[in-house]
């Protein structure tokens, strides 16, 4: 009788062991698979088979640029990006996966041979980043938001927005969901897990969070190396018109709220993505006060080592910035 009771109670626990192995290795299979069709579309941009009928974009590499064409039904004779670009190549930099969510850190090569937004051909050669999240559902993309490096690329090309008849800017919407920051944390700490990787999707999630752990304060930056800022590009301005590269913290000081989109993780890399919102009240970079209120996307890519915060990169979108505070073309520094 002992020796069958013992039987029994390996057969459950070797069942209960192969069952949570199963769903760990489905698990990471599903993950590698959600990357792998990222990858496919970033490396060949065919939509076909990739993405689902109902789709929705919330928002697309060159939102400013697209936003700003003057008449949208012919976007100004504008060509795909095939043919604008027609030697595009993208290079992957950082993929990593969570749950339904793929985020990629990629750049954008190629040569300006075709009408790009209402920019006519410059033959000139580009190399700018853009970082994208994907929501990939049994196996087709459902949701996808892409942010490029346009004040890069129209830097490299020489060029600005294309001047509109009305004289007008337009700034596009902001339309992907957001929340406090303290609630995506409060979400991330409900469901507790003993790895690095958790313990480091908390700390940026807290880095971004009103209300913070005691065991989640910060004094400065809370990394070792910052590689990039997140306005780099105003930064630059800003050091040129004597205002200083970070224009960001004593300028929004008084009501900066972020607000977040998502926050993933896989290994040792965390990427997040966030609404910066606050007043322009005091002048941003050097440029006068314009008393708006502002709604910049920002987004971020963290490298640990172990639980140490190695590397901290940041990217933002200057020129939606630059437009919501009513900068002028020439405060951007070629």
């Amino acid at each position: 009788m002992r020796i069958l009771k013992k039987v029994i109670i390996l057969s459950i626990s070797w069942i209960v062991f192969s069952t949570i192995n199963s769903v760990t290795f489905s698990q990471e299979n599903l993950l590698e698979s959600n990357k792998a069709l990222v990858t496919r579309y970033i490396e060949n941009r065919m939509k076909e088979g990739i993405f689902s009928s109902s789709s929705k974009s919330y928002r697309v590499e060159f939102q400013n640029l697209a936003t700003n064409v003057e008449n949208q039904n012919n976007l100004l004779g504008s060509n795909n990006l095939d043919m604008a670009i027609p030697d595009r190549k993208d290079i992957i930099e950082v993929i990593i996966a969570e749950g339904d969510m793929v985020g990629v850190k990629y750049r954008i090569t190629g040569t300006h041979l075709g009408n790009l937004y209402g920019i006519p051909a410059t033959n000139k050669t580009i190399d700018i980043y853009s970082l994208a999240f994907y929501k990939v559902i049994n196996g087709m993309i459902t949701e996808s938001f892409e942010m490029a490096d346009e004040a890069a690329l129209l830097k490299q090309l020489g060029k600005w927005l294309p001047k509109r008849s009305d004289n007008m800017t337009v700034i596009p919407d902001n339309k992907y969901p957001v929340r406090e920051g303290s609630q995506v944390l409060m979400d991330i700490l409900s469901v507790p897990e003993d790895t690095d990787t958790y313990i480091n999707k908390v700390r940026v999630s807290a880095y971004k969070s009103k209300i913070r752990p005691f065991n989640q304060i910060f004094e400065g930056r809370p990394y070792e190396v910052y590689t990039r800022a997140g306005f780099y590009h105003l930064g630059i301005s800003g050091n040129y018109y004597g205002a200083g590269d970070q224009g960001i913290g004593p300028s929004f000081s008084h009501d900066r709220n972020d607000k977040v989109s998502l926050i993933i993780a896989e290994d040792n890399i965390v990427m997040i993505l966030f609404l910066l919102t606050a007043t322009d009240i005091k002048g941003l970079f050097g440029n006068k006060p314009s008393n708006n209120d502002v709604a910049a996307w920002e987004a971020g890519v963290h490298t640990f080592e172990g639980t140490h915060w190695k590397e901290g990169w940041w990217f933002g979108d200057d020129i939606g910035l630059m437009l919501q505070i009513n900068a002028p073309p020439e405060f951007m520094i070629y």
